[in-house]
């Protein structure tokens, strides 16, 4: 392997021919990074010679992340003919599970082409696509649970595992794919040659010359079950130099090799590239370097912060921003809308006079006067009050009005009503716009302290980037 100052593998020169007995590198791999360290493009010559003085690269393997997780493998794309610059021949996809493993490899058309069980601590089992069992083998079980199976998805006998292709009917397609049978590869290996998926569990580039994770700064080894490597930041995850993920295989991922991040607090891809500087003799050896990761500080939510995710600190333990409330405007008095009865229609003795108790009966239930509201609670209780006894007194009017019993009074006492109307939700406005105020002073201090929260993490893990450039042992 070759690294560049960053620690960064750059080249890789392998032996893929190990019946040789002269053991000659037969194969080199240049790889391509973005800024968080993720492998984006790697340039293949399969036919190398040390002697050569420029290599002749046959393919040209592209990956695609995703935003979701800094390792989010969504798809891989193979170019085999790179000169002719006519895109990609194959591409093909990923399905990851909760801790971003790669457990299937599909092309752009759906078809599965293999799949990838992992024990707990990353040692993969390769499963063929008409590998039903999950044993890596396709053999005589994997046929006895096509047979058992036969039938449409709507059948009582269909299991979605012996559908191979995915059409919703285990048929002779299938059958025919299980009858093609094919040996299981060893345990450890990851994918098959014709696929040769380097991207495993948990996201982390897997070498299939040592069965190992690279995971940026450290190599994990799955049999083990443990880290070749100690921690480089020293006793941030524990007494145990070696130990992955503190023990939490099942829940825990660490991308860089350096500190366990636990469930959905996962680190996000850099968005924009910036200038790394190279440090000077000494820089690993300052006391700041074994700073721990910043620690969400316990601070109090604001009483009526209307975030657009739930409020203070959600499921995934990161803080998130809060809205600010709006102030109340003088435009925000409404009323009901009276509808008529139908042309027509015939009219009881008394067809307004239900409405007129109604109103007021309620207007009987609340004396107090607008002076009387001192706060924003009361004064917001006493306007529904108020506004339903409005409404239904404008009803009332409105009735008397199309069934000719109006003398004119009851259109002065609805324009009363009107200007009574708005008084009040005045009154509530200036009673709640300085709580309302108060309270959104109270979320940009807290969303201050976010930002400052999310400043001190990007300048940690910029910090962790230029961690051991040289080596570990320099």
């Amino acid at each position: 392997y070759e690294y560049n100052p960053l620690n960064w593998r750059t080249v890789e020169r392998t032996d893929t021919d190990t019946t040789d007995s002269t053991h000659a590198f037969d194969e080199m791999r240049v790889h391509l990074y973005d800024p968080s360290w993720r492998l984006l493009e790697s340039r293949i010559d399969s036919d190398f010679d040390p002697e050569e003085t420029s290599p002749d690269f046959e393919e040209h393997t592209q990956l695609v992340w995703g935003l979701r997780y800094i390792d989010d493998i969504v798809s891989t794309r193979r170019d085999f003919n790179p000169a002719e610059e006519d895109g990609a021949e194959v591409r093909m996809f990923h399905a990851t599970d909760a801790q971003f493993s790669s457990v299937a490899v599909l092309l752009n058309n759906g078809s599965l082409l293999e799949r990838v069980a992992y024990s707990p601590y990353g040692v993969a089992r390769h499963q063929w696509p008409a590998d039903a069992s999950g044993d890596g083998a396709v053999n005589s079980a994997d046929l006895s649970i096509v047979l058992s199976s036969y039938g449409s998805i709507t059948s009582s006998t269909y299991r979605s595992e012996a559908d191979f292709n995915r059409d919703g009917d285990v048929d002779a397609a299938d059958l025919a794919a299980v009858l093609a049978y094919a040996a299981a590869l060893p345990e450890g290996t990851l994918s098959s040659p014709g696929i040769a998926n380097r991207t495993g569990y948990c996201g982390y580039r897997f070498a299939p010359e040592t069965e190992m994770y690279l995971a940026r700064n450290r190599w994990n080894s799955p049999p083990l079950g443990r880290w070749i490597q100690r921690d480089p930041l020293g006793y941030v995850d524990g007494v145990n130099l070696y130990e992955y993920v503190r023990g939490s295989v099942v829940n825990g991922v660490d991308p860089w090799g350096l500190q366990v991040a636990l469930p959905l607090v996962l680190p996000r891809p850099m968005v924009l590239p910036r200038p790394i500087a190279i440090p000077r003799p000494g820089w690993w050896a300052h006391p700041t370097w074994a700073q721990p990761r910043p620690v969400w500080p316990a601070i109090p939510i604001p009483t009526g912060a209307r975030p657009a995710e739930p409020i203070g600190i959600p499921v995934d333990g990161i803080p998130r921003p809060l809205e600010e409330v709006p102030t109340l405007d003088a435009e925000d008095a409404t009323t009901i809308p009276y509808e008529p009865p139908p042309e027509g229609s015939k009219c009881p003795k008394d067809p307004c006079g239900h409405l007129v108790k109604s109103y007021r009966a309620l207007g009987k239930q609340f004396g107090r006067q607008l002076k009387d509201v001192t706060t924003c609670s009361e004064a917001k209780e006493m306007y529904q009050k108020k506004l339903r006894y409005w409404q239904l007194r404008w009803q009332a009017d409105r009735c008397m009005d199309h069934h000719n019993l109006s003398d004119g009074k009851h259109a002065q006492a609805t324009l009363d009503a009107a200007i009574n109307r708005q008084k009040w939700w005045d009154r509530v406005r200036a009673l709640c716009n300085p709580e309302i105020e108060a309270t959104n002073q109270t979320i940009r201090q807290y969303n201050e302290r976010v930002e400052d929260y999310y400043r001190q993490l990007f300048e940690h893990q910029e910090f962790q980037r230029m961690r051991f450039p040289f080596g570990e042992s320099a």
